[in-house]
């Protein structure tokens, strides 16, 4: 994967707020605890109805679950799932998830993919993919429409690939897509109806479209406005994250990495009000100054409706539209402080779950939290 040879550890710059005024509206309640079982951080949550989520760990294989929309959490550490860490998870109704992982460590490296039948309480090895020589090979994100049809992207190192079934997951082919960028990776998957899905590329700033459900895909246009950095060698590119709220209404996240100023990452978003044909970028969004190879989370943004949507971004900040992004909001409220945003899942406009990580743990390198916004 294309990105910032010069960024270093974690480290906070020098950046007080976001570009945006707060603006007014009604103030949400805030909580926030630590990662219930091992405490490790939370990769992804899906939320699949209006109280009952899937959680699952970024470092180890433990699994949460919720039946009363995140107030509290039981723990599953299922035998059958590798003990390197998820790093996507999907939830459809009738209580069934799919889950893409890390297969091992060195001789095992590779991706797997798990499958549960009872909302996230057990689950069962559905696919692997071993490559011992090639430790670059990862299942980035997973997304379902229905039980039977989903999708899983992923790099081999070299190239962006994605996966799709529509038989629940018996089989899986690979599809067809676009010439990729050098180190290309598939990061953020997502689909907008039953034919409608798009994908984001990690390795330079490119939305992909399919209207047949995922067996073929094409590139779309970039906004006019953003080309100023796709030609510029010193502010590499690339989408992270993705999520569709409606056929029409789609929101993509990524970075601008700026390589003389300090090896900084600036976050950035595309919105789409049209299915894809056309997208917006305004700029800027927010300044975090992050030291790091992106600024957005692979599954850190969650659209719900044909209007609302709410993002994350590194050192907690968090933005929320609801005129299908023509403004956004700062959650000024956040518990902000220097923790990276790594999944947002929301279960209305106004009620979100959030999974957190500090760039300074105290507990533990590997410690998460949970936010709770009601």
């Amino acid at each position: 994967m294309r990105r910032i040879t010069t960024l270093v550890a974690l480290t906070l710059v020098l950046s007080s707020a976001p570009f945006f005024d707060p603006g007014a509206g009604a103030a949400r309640v805030w909580t926030t605890r630590v990662v219930p079982g091992d405490g490790d951080a939370i990769a992804a949550i899906s939320c699949y109805s209006a109280t009952k989520c899937v959680g699952v760990s970024k470092y180890s294989r433990e699994v949460i679950t919720t039946t009363n929309a995140g107030n509290s959490w039981v723990v599953h550490r299922p035998a059958a799932v590798g003990r390197y860490g998820f790093t996507s998870v999907k939830c459809v109704v009738p209580d069934t998830c799919l889950a893409t992982a890390l297969l091992g460590a060195a001789p095992t490296v590779g991706g797997a993919i798990y499958k549960s039948l009872d909302g996230g309480q057990h689950w069962y090895l559905n696919f692997q993919e071993k490559t011992p020589r090639n430790a670059a090979f990862k299942f980035s994100d997973v997304t379902c429409v229905t039980a039977l049809r989903c999708l899983v992207s992923g790099t081999n190192g070299s190239a962006g690939f994605i996966l799709h079934t529509d038989n629940g997951a018996r089989s899986w082919t690979r599809a067809r897509l676009p010439a990729q960028p050098r180190a290309g990776s598939i990061l953020g998957v997502d689909c907008a109806g039953l034919n409608e899905c798009f994908a984001v590329q990690g390795a330079r700033a490119t939305v992909y479209t399919s209207s047949d459900s995922g067996r073929s895909w094409t590139t779309l246009a970039i906004p006019n406005n953003f080309s100023r950095y796709e030609t510029n060698k010193d502010t590499p590119t690339g989408l992270d994250a993705i999520s569709c709220g409606s056929a029409a209404f789609c929101v993509a996240g990524g970075y601008i990495g700026h390589v003389n100023l300090q090896g900084t990452s600036e976050p950035f978003k595309w919105v789409t009000n049209n299915g894809g044909r056309s997208w917006s970028f305004t700029n800027p969004f927010a300044s975090t100054g992050a030291k790091t190879p992106s600024a957005v989370s692979q599954n850190a943004i969650s659209c719900t409706s044909r209007e609302d949507c709410t993002m994350g971004l590194f050192y907690g900040y968090v933005y929320s539209t609801t005129d299908a992004g023509r403004s956004w909001t700062w959650e000024h409220a956040a518990p902000q402080s220097d923790n990276d945003v790594l999944s947002v899942a929301c279960l209305g406009a106004s009620h979100c779950l959030f999974s957190i990580m500090s760039n300074f743990p105290q507990r533990s390198v590997f410690a998460g939290r949970l936010w709770l916004e009601r």
